[in-house]
């Protein structure tokens, strides 16, 4: 038996240096925004219906619960002398959800010190339907059950990575993700995460994007060259982080209102420009 697995992994490593030195990129992907979503629905449903028609009612916007979440974060966890990392909505992150992505701080101890936090500071909040909807936020982001939950499947974007490993590409995941909540997340989906030939994420690294060195810990640990990787990823600081780094990139843009879709048409339709363009001249920049 220990033969045959060596034996594989010889043949393993052969076609990966042969799959580099025919110059077929790895197709890096990140996951939110990419590969899976936010279930809406789903989100609604643990906030509450009722309750949120009531808050919807009396002219009180979802994005609201949001800042006064943050507001509690940083109060928690005040800014320190670290860079500035933005959510998907462009927003400063919270160094203390920073520090969830990262694997430093659990999200039970979050929740608790939000729970603490919010029993002892009623000026906080308008009313408890207020505080318990910022509580059921607080669960729905830090639960790794409940967050696993309301993730769904962006099918188009799993459709293409599944195209460009029939083509010959190594395809990889690189994301900032809790590992508490990627474990159940793994474990559901299994078939589709078997169908990568690896995956990092910030919470097993201790670094995150935008940083270089969550990149960085991809391109060591798959013997991946900068110049024959393409990323894919639906926030502009990570690509220009990518970019820096001499990774090609294309940028997931999302389109419709109220509920954004990933356009992977454009995606692929910059892909294919990038692969005539290489067949053609060499590696070009497609970012």
């Amino acid at each position: 038996m220990k033969k045959i697995h060596h034996s594989l992994l010889i043949i393993a490593t052969f076609l990966i240096i042969q799959i580099q030195l025919l110059g077929i990129p790895a197709i890096i992907f990140d996951l939110n925004g990419v590969l899976f979503t936010t279930n809406t629905g789903t989100i609604f449903w643990h906030l509450g219906p009722t309750k949120i028609a009531y808050w919807l009612y009396h002219s009180k916007s979802p994005h609201h619960l949001k800042t006064k979440l943050y507001e509690i974060l940083n109060a928690l966890s005040p800014h320190q002398n670290t860079p500035t990392i933005h959510d998907d909505a462009g927003i400063p992150m919270p160094i203390l959800m920073q520090q969830w992505l990262t694997g430093t701080v659990d999200g039970q101890s979050i929740l608790h010190d939000i729970d603490t936090y919010i029993a002892h500071n009623r000026t906080l909040y308008m009313n408890s339907l207020e505080r318990d909807l910022i509580s059921k936020l607080a669960q729905i982001i830090f639960d790794p059950a409940t967050f696993a939950s309301t993730r769904s499947v962006i099918w188009d974007g799993i459709r293409f990575a599944q195209e460009c490993k029939q083509k010959g590409h190594p395809i990889y995941i690189l994301s900032n993700w809790d590992a508490a909540s990627f474990k159940l997340l793994h474990a559901e989906y299994k078939y589709i995460f078997d169908q990568f030939d690896g995956i990092v994420i910030s919470g097993t690294h201790g670094t995150m994007k935008p940083l270089p060195a969550l990149f960085g810990k991809l391109l060591t640990l798959y013997d991946l060259t900068p110049e024959n990787c393409i990323f894919i990823d639906d926030q502009q600081e990570n690509i220009d982080t990518a970019i820096s780094l001499g990774i090609k990139t294309i940028l997931c843009p999302t389109v419709g209102y109220p509920f954004k879709k990933s356009d992977f048409n454009t995606v692929k339709h910059t892909y294919e420009n990038y692969t005539h363009t290489q067949t053609a001249h060499g590696h070009e920049s497609i970012s």
